[in-house]
């Protein structure tokens, strides 16, 4: 056994231990082919023969089904037409499974049997069919044959598909684990852009799109660079996403352990630093593909289309890794994108199938698992026709760990400032109980002006931008004849934790949870049954002016007539062309430049069929001051020298915002608003 792999039972890491998994906080945004759920039925049905015949049990082949594998083929090359996709999506599946044939504890140290499937593996690319005894080598054969006859036979990508194929199976039949040791990290990522199938992926980009990169790749450096980075990314995300997997299956093959011994990091550390590499390893991708585009190379459209491919290639990839149980397994229920993670043992086919050492032993605590989290709740992801550029910079606001955030802004994460009066509660924090009071003095200005908002009246509910979802709670509790309601956030870190909330308190029947830009509520299922109550609170001052509209125009299309809309916001009294904060805007504090006035809210809603009952300065200017004198003292008392980037920000925005309400320049408004026949 190498030092790598003695790294696993070194004490390093241990089953019980709970990891912290970052967020990749990457600027690209993830794509899939529109043909995606189709095709993936399809390559289900016809893989399935393959897949029993390799785990030779159809409850492993069905736990390899739950995996997904085909859906990373149409996240890596979106733009594929349907027919390309399908060969695309049945050769991922390959690749994953063929590395798992690879792995397993008796093959991975036998050089023999290593030798005897590279062997049969490699043949099977070059045109012969192998026995019945080689499924996945069949399925090998019959993916990749078709695929090479789709291309021109004087074209170079066959040649370089097939030799990448062949690059990846020699790898295989010698295990990098085995001279991990020997090897620095820019070696290693080398190595494994090849083994861990990066190139062969990025190959079938240029398949999915019906280009050919030869030419251009040779020509240009800055293209090399583009398509390196990709391959570097594919690596950096694999290493992260599938840490908790290898662990469990005792993979030592991994970048991180690399950290861990030789830069003497933890684990935890070296997971962060793997998550801060792969946003240097997408700036250096984004650099070279501009660099790519102001050159004579940048007019061609095959190099354009290539390099938008690349990037949806290790966005999809990333996007991948949160829903696939192949990493994360059943107990972070349908989408993982960071937070605390208990390492236990994963359940995995290779193990129902019997391939490995403590498959009985997993047996017992898979299905306590699934039991477990039956009415788990899940994280629906809804993809708008066009991208919120600003969505970005909203994720980073919210990228640090809940546990961070609720040192400065209390226990239930009441983000919206604090009506501090005779009613205010005196029990928990002053951010809790003033949090509590400024939404039970909406709902009191609500009823007081006539909105329906009896105990019956609601039944479907929304709220935009809901954070860390104290809202949800609130309504729940609130509407108990309420059986939808409907929590919206752009932020995955965010809605992760809204997640473990609603499961926590027994609400996962109750309330349905959208990682969806505003803009795109429209999108939301069933329209037939519309919204009775809509809360923006803290959200619109991080809308763009074109998020702002498009969003009033798809909630007046989604709200029943009579429905009620409480906002409070930010707003500016003053004209926003000459204002100047007391602490200058050298960045954008809390992605809440697109400042707003109280008459360009009141537009948006009458604009759009909603009449205005009720709009006031609520909390008040001293008490949002109050609320930011708080805010300020907790950051300095649990971050007195070091402190997060969004964290001093906050720090700069409690100190010009105090001064602008002192000065009657901004208010916190409060907008009560009912949708029109």
């Amino acid at each position: 056994m190498s030092a790598t792999q003695n790294v696993l039972t070194s004490g390093a890491l241990r089953f019980g231990d709970t990891l912290r998994f970052p967020p990749f906080g990457f600027r690209a945004r993830h794509r899939r082919q529109p043909d995606a759920d189709a095709l993936l039925g399809r390559v289900d049905a016809d893989d399935w023969p393959y897949i029993v015949a390799f785990y030779r049990s159809e409850e492993a082949a069905d736990a390899n089904r739950r995996h997904l594998l085909p859906l990373f083929g149409s996240l890596i090359c979106p733009s594929a037409s349907a027919e390309r996709s399908y060969w695309i999506m049945r050769q991922v599946e390959l690749i994953a499974v063929m590395d798992d044939h690879f792995t397993l504890p008796d093959v991975i140290d036998d050089p023999v049997q290593l030798a005897a499937l590279g062997d049969v593996y490699g043949r099977a690319v070059d045109g012969v069919r192998p026995s019945d005894a080689h499924p996945l080598a069949q399925l090998l054969h019959d993916t990749v044959r078709p695929v090479l006859a789709m291309l021109a036979p004087d074209a170079s990508l066959p040649h370089r598909l097939t030799r990448a194929i062949h690059d990846v199976i020699d790898y295989l039949s010698h295990p990098v684990v085995h001279r991990m040791d020997a090897l620095g990290f820019d070696e290693y990522l080398r190595i494994r852009r090849c083994e861990t199938t990066a190139e062969w992926c990025a190959l079938l980009v240029e398949f999915g799109i019906d280009v050919d990169m030869a030419d251009a790749l040779d020509d240009n450096a800055d293209l090399r660079e583009v398509q390196r980075a990709a391959a570097d990314l594919i690596v950096i995300i694999n290493d992260l996403g599938s840490f908790r997997r290898e662990f469990s299956n005792d993979d030592a093959l991994n970048g991180i352990w690399l950290l861990v011994r030789q830069q003497h990091l933890s684990v935890q550390q070296a997971l962060d630093r793997f998550a801060a590499l792969a946003r240097e390893t997408e700036d250096r991708l984004l650099t070279a593909r501009d660099r790519v585009l102001a050159s004579p190379l940048g007019r061609r459209d095959d190099v354009c289309r290539y390099m938008d491919e690349l990037v949806f290639f290790y966005a999809g990839c990333a996007e991948f890794h949160t829903f696939s149980e192949r990493f994360f397994g059943r107990d972070c229920a349908q989408a993982f994108y960071s937070g605390e993670v208990t390492i236990e043992r994963l359940l995995l086919p290779q193990d129902i199938a019997g391939f490995s050492t403590h498959a009985q032993s997993l047996a017992k605590p898979r299905c306590e698992m699934s039991s477990l989290h039956d009415d788990a709740a899940r994280i629906h992801v809804i993809d708008g026709h066009h991208a919120d550029h600003y969505q970005d910079s909203i994720e980073r606001v919210y990228a640090d760990p809940p546990d961070e955030w609720r040192k400065i802004i209390g226990d239930e994460f009441w983000f919206q400032y604090g009506v501090f009066d005779d009613r205010t509660s005196r029990t928990g924090t002053p951010m809790d109980a003033s949090g509590r009071r400024h939404m039970d003095r909406q709902f009191e200005l609500a009823e007081q002006n006539g909105a329906d908002l009896s105990v019956g009246s609601v039944r479907r509910a929304i709220d935009i931008g809901c954070g860390w979802g104290p809202v949800l709670k609130y309504i729940a509790e609130r509407f108990p004849a309420c059986t939808r309601i409907d929590a919206v956030n752009v932020s995955p870190v965010q809605m992760d934790y809204v997640r473990k909330s609603v499961e926590r308190d027994g609400l996962a029947d109750r309330v349905n949870l959208y990682l969806c830009n505003a803009k795109d509520i429209g999108a939301l299922p069933e329209p037939d049954v519309p919204f009775d109550l809509a809360i923006l609170r803290g959200s619109i001052c991080q809308f763009t002016p074109e998020v702002m509209e498009d969003t009033m125009a798809a909630l007046a299309e989604r709200m029943r007539a009579g429905g009620t809309v409480i906002i409070s916001e930010t707003l500016y009294k003053t004209d926003l062309a000459t204002y100047r904060p007391f602490i200058p805007d050298e960045v954008d504090r809390g992605a809440a430049g697109h400042r707003k006035t109280p008459e360009g809210v009141r537009k948006a809603l009458e604009s759009h069929g909603f009449a205005v009952l009720d709009e006031r300065i609520l909390p008040t200017n001293d008490e949002v001051v109050r609320w930011y004198a708080i805010l300020r003292e907790n950051i300095e008392a649990h971050y007195p020298s070091a402190r997060s980037e969004v964290f001093q920000q906050l720090h700069d925005m409690s100190i010009s915002l105090s001064d602008a309400l002192e000065k009657d320049k901004v208010s916190s408004v409060s907008f009560i608003a009912r949708r029109l026949t």
